[in-house]
C-alpha cells in the first residue's frame, strides 16, 4: 500500500492539505503583521485583519458594509482603533486604496446590513449624513432609538424589517415607541419594496419640511 505524500510544510508550518480542504479556501498572510488569536483550537486572524485581507476581494462597498458590521452596536467584534490599525498594516499593499475610502465611511453602532445601505443611499444623494441608532429620548426618560437620525431637523429614517413583522412583542413595541417619539420626531418608514428613488424622495420631502435646504 503506498501513502499519500503530505506536502511540505510553509514558512508558518501549515501545508498545502492544511489550507485546502473541503468547504474551506486558504488564504495566507502576506507579510508582517497580522494579529492571530486562537479561537476553538486553531489560530486564526483577528477579524479586523480578515477585513483588511479582503482588501483585494471586495468592493469598496462591501468593505464598508463588513467593517460596520465588526463595529456594530451589539456584540462588536472589532474596534474603530483595530480597524484603523489594519489600515495602517495594509499600507502600499494590494487593495489598499479600497481599504482607505471604506475605513472612512464605516460608523459604528449599526444593526443590520440594510441600515449601511440607507445610509450611504442617502448621503449619496446628497443629503447630510445621519446619525446612526441615535439617541430619541432624554436622560429621564425611557430610552428609544431611531435607525438613521438627522438630529437637527428631528427626522428619522427608519428600516421596518422582517422581524418587525414576524415578532408580536417587536410590533407592539414599535406601536408604543412612534406614539410616544411622533409628536417630536417625524418618521420616514421604509421596507425592502420601497425603490431608492422612493426612499431619497420621501426622506428628501422630510428634511425639507423641516427646514433643510442643500
Amino acid at each position: 500500500m503506498v501513502e499519500r505524500a503530505r506536502a511540505p510544510p510553509r514558512h508558518d508550518g501549515t501545508t498545502g492539505e492544511d489550507a485546502r480542504t473541503r468547504g474551506v479556501v486558504g488564504h495566507h498572510t502576506d507579510g508582517p503583521g497580522a494579529e492571530l488569536v486562537m479561537h476553538r483550537g486553531l489560530l486564526v486572524p483577528r477579524p479586523a485583519e480578515v477585513w483588511r485581507m479582503l482588501s483585494s476581494q471586495l468592493s469598496v462597498d462591501e468593505l464598508i458594509i463588513a467593517g460596520d458590521g465588526l463595529v456594530c452596536r451589539r456584540d462588536p467584534l472589532a474596534t474603530m482603533a483595530q480597524l484603523r490599525r489594519a489600515l495602517a498594516v495594509n499600507a502600499g499593499r494590494r487593495g489598499n486604496l479600497s481599504l482607505r475610502a471604506a475605513f472612512e465611511q464605516v460608523r459604528p453602532r449599526t444593526d443590520s446590513q440594510r441600515e449601511t445601505t440607507l445610509r450611504l443611499l442617502v448621503v449619496r444623494a446628497g443629503l447630510p449624513e445621519p446619525e446612526v441608532n441615535g439617541r430619541l429620548t432624554s436622560d429621564e426618560e425611557r430610552e428609544r432609538y431611531g435607525d438613521l437620525v438627522f438630529r437637527p431637523w428631528r427626522v428619522v429614517l427608519e428600516y421596518e424589517g422582517v422581524q418587525h413583522q414576524q415578532s408580536r412583542a417587536a410590533y407592539l413595541d414599535d406601536i408604543d415607541r412612534f406614539d410616544d417619539l411622533s409628536p417630536r420626531w417625524r418618521f420616514v418608514r421604509v421596507t425592502k419594496e420601497h425603490s431608492a428613488e422612493q426612499i431619497v424622495r420621501r426622506t428628501t420631502a422630510a428634511l425639507r419640511d423641516a427646514g433643510w435646504r442643500p
